[in-house]
């Protein structure tokens, strides 16, 4: 499964730097603006659209198998990645602990962006 490893970290690495770059705008600017829930509710859709569309360029630059296990694992790798990464950035950019992160998860803003995180990670079975 060294191909479904592979385009899991790119796809993951991709999707992130996207998702930072689309995080620092809303809470710079949208939020304000439209608040923190309308800023997400329009924020995840964006990025489920660039999730199936950078999964399936990594299913194709990676030649990952059509099978399911590869697929699976293709997901459920980026998937805990995103997670780490997202609570890595939770504690080390925004000052978190670990249980503050998860209460945020809780959140009604958080469970917006996890569902779009479980969407992410659900991409590459999706993409048959």
């Amino acid at each position: 499964m060294g191909n479904a490893t592979k385009a899991a970290v790119i796809y993951c690495l991709l999707i992130f730097a996207i998702g930072f770059a689309f995080g620092v705008l809303r809470y710079a600017f949208v939020s304000d603006l439209l608040g923190r829930r309308i800023a997400v509710l329009v924020e995840v859709p964006v990025m489920v659209v660039l999730s199936w569309a950078l999964c399936g360029w990594a299913l194709v630059r990676f030649v990952v198998p059509k099978h399911w296990p590869a697929r699976a694992w293709m997901g459920a790798l980026a998937f805990a990645l995103m997670l780490a990464a997202e609570a890595a950035l939770s504690i080390l950019l925004i000052g978190r602990s670990f249980a503050q992160h998860l209460g945020h998860l809780a959140s009604d803003v958080g469970r917006i962006g996890l569902v779009g995180q479980v969407l992410f990670g659900l991409m590459p079975l999706l993409r048959r």
